[in-house]
């Protein structure tokens, strides 16, 4: 069965580029409160101040491991970086505590399945080393060509029920055409090309660029606030640097009525109506 679910995402893969890119970009996605409220701050000083703010390139963001330069700094986390951080000495650097990313940087160019790398993986108890590079134990990995596509054994079935969620399905109709990629080409698509796919989820142009821009992408709900004062620490923050890698808690993060439900919450410029997958129980 999982191997029938694996050549099927692969196969959607093909027809559809953007939409192994997009169910990414969903599973990555968590709380952006602070990084909204960061993103919020437009003084230097005052962002200077925040612990889980720092100012870069003219404008404050929320801090990342990135951030940290020494391996006190990292494992201390006191940006509170929700999945904790993890320092690297093959890489000299801190990286994001997650099986895919303790390995960053630690093997020459762009290679994560470098004998170093190997090393990093075998560190953390919960990560596991194959031809993917350092994935999450609990994943199985098909690796194609030159790219791998890694989600839970058991989670198969929720991925492809997210390909077809309302918001999903909308978002990679609109974006099926490179050719014409246009925010104005998708608002014409949305009663055109799109109209079945795309009716009860938005509503107007308006929320076509919000599905598009920041919906889809993961962008803070909160740009465009200014913010005074700084952002309260966050509380759900997984521990740094240590040598078993935390369960996520939130299992839901697949769910189709929360991705309607953040974009419903996340649209400034929403039309009115909700979209109509935020009560559903199963999208198969």
């Amino acid at each position: 069965e999982r191997e029938m679910l694996t050549k099927a995402l692969l196969e959607r893969r093909e027809a559809a580029p953007q939409a192994m890119k997009l169910l990414g970009e969903v599973r990555a996605r968590r709380s952006r409160r602070l990084s909204s409220d960061c993103q919020g701050i437009d003084n230097e000083t005052l962002c200077a101040s925040c612990d889980a703010c720092e100012w870069s390139f003219w404008s404050c963001s929320a801090k990342s491991c990135s951030s940290y330069k020494t391996e006190t700094e990292c494992c201390g986390n006191a940006g509170g970086v929700e999945d904790g951080c993890f320092w690297s000495s093959q890489a000299g650097q801190c990286n994001n505590m997650a099986c895919d990313q303790i390995t960053t940087r630690a093997c020459e160019g762009w290679d994560d399945t470098c004998d170093e790398a190997k090393q990093v993986c075998g560190m953390v108890e919960g990560c596991t080393f194959g031809p993917c590079g350092c994935r999450d134990s609990s994943m199985e990995c098909t690796k194609s060509d030159n790219s791998c596509m890694c989600m839970d054994s058991d989670g198969m079935g929720a991925a492809l029920a997210i390909l077809s969620c309302p918001v999903m399905d909308c978002a990679m109709c609109l974006k099926q055409d490179p050719s014409s990629s246009s925010l104005e080409a998708m608002q014409a698509r949305r009663t055109g090309a799109c109209d079945a796919k795309c009716k009860d989820v938005v509503h107007c142009d308006d929320e076509v660029e919000c599905l598009i821009k920041d919906a889809v992408h993961g962008a803070p709900s909160g740009a465009g606030v200014t913010v005074t004062v700084c952002p309260a620490s966050n509380s759900d923050v997984k521990a740094s640097c240590v040598s078993k890698m935390q369960a996520d808690s939130d299992p839901s993060s697949l769910s189709c009525p929360d991705m309607c439900t953040s974009f419903d919450q996340s649209c400034a410029k929403s039309c009115g109506a909700s979209a109509s997958c935020r009560d559903r129980k199963s999208v198969v």
